[in-house]
């Protein structure tokens, strides 16, 4: 789950991070990469589904992101570490949470703060690659707005930019756009121990404000 959630990381902030692949693109997949560059969302939206064969667990993962900085709100599903008075009933648990990234710093709702070096975050440093050379099969829908992208464990995290721990089946990465801006990005893989993960994430445009605004501000006002 922790692969997953740097996922989502990387995908929340695949904008301002994204790469091209250089200047001799296939003009196909060189209309989404532009596309992709020049998108700005406010608030990203990803569902979540891990099945291991025995159960599916599911997330919900909400960013919103304010121009560098984000706040990431979660609850996802996962098995429970063994410990003394654990609950025998306790097979599958809830786990909520929210991530900021505010001035270069990452925090929690939990109370920790790290840097932008901080573990499990390393998605932050991610670029979703949409380099032709690196994809050898695809199609696009007849109005030009959907690309199905099929490829191998390695090479989707040469798109993705990180560790998925596929297994050698083929990685199956879809984006919309509505012609001006990506809308959605789904990616469904088998792992390596045979479960089936997809990752939902849709992308919105509105108007949104900054939590960290008031605190600056307070912050301000008590210097």
């Amino acid at each position: 789950m922790k692969k997953i959630i740097s996922l989502l990381l990387a995908l929340a902030c695949a904008f301002a991070l994204f790469s091209c692949g250089g200047d001799d693109q296939n003009p196909d997949i060189a209309a989404f990469a532009n596309i992709l560059a020049d998108s700005e969302p406010t608030k990203i939206v990803t569902n979540t589904s891990y099945n291991d064969g025995d159960n599916t667990l599911v997330g919900t993962f909400e960013t919103q992101i304010f121009g560098s900085d984000f706040v990431m709100e979660y609850n996802y599903q996962t098995y429970p570490e063994p410990s003394a008075g654990m609950d025998p009933d306790a097979y599958i648990v809830d786990v909520p949470g929210t991530v900021y990234y505010h001035d270069g710093l990452y925090s929690t709702d939990k109370g920790a703060t790290w840097g932008s070096a901080a573990p499990d975050t390393a998605a932050m440093g991610a670029k979703i690659n949409l380099d032709s050379k690196l994809i050898k099969s695809y199609s696009v829908s007849s109005d030009k707005k959907m690309l199905t992208v099929s490829v191998d464990g390695e090479t989707a995290e040469q798109i993705l930019g990180m560790s998925l721990s596929a297994s050698d089946d083929k990685v199956r990465i879809i984006i919309n756009h509505d012609g001006n801006n990506i809308r959605s990005i789904l990616v469904m893989y088998t792992t390596v121990n045979e479960a089936t993960v997809q990752l939902s994430t849709s992308y919105s445009y509105s108007e949104v404000v900054s939590p960290f605004e008031s605190q600056d501000g307070a912050e301000s006002d008590a210097q």
